[in-house]
């Protein structure tokens, strides 16, 4: 499958996304740790993370959309 640029911009979107949750996830548990609550930040942090890659995801298009215009063989 050949990679286009709004492929690799789709997965650099995914990656930012997972990096965005992950830190969120990070902070809270030292957040809970400290002040034995999560705060609104890494809450905040770990929703739009998980909303971001969920939109990332949902408009990536089907990976067999260029199998089917080629002839095969």
């Amino acid at each position: 499958m050949r990679r286009t640029r709004a492929t690799g911009r789709r997965g650099a979107q995914s990656i930012a996304a997972a990096t965005v949750l992950a830190t969120g996830l990070l902070l809270m548990v030292f957040k809970i740790r400290a002040d034995s609550e999560p705060g609104a930040i890494p809450l905040a942090l770990v929703l739009i993370g998980i909303a971001w890659l969920l939109a990332a995801r949902w408009r990536r298009p089907p990976e067999t959309a260029d199998d089917a215009r080629t002839p095969p063989g």
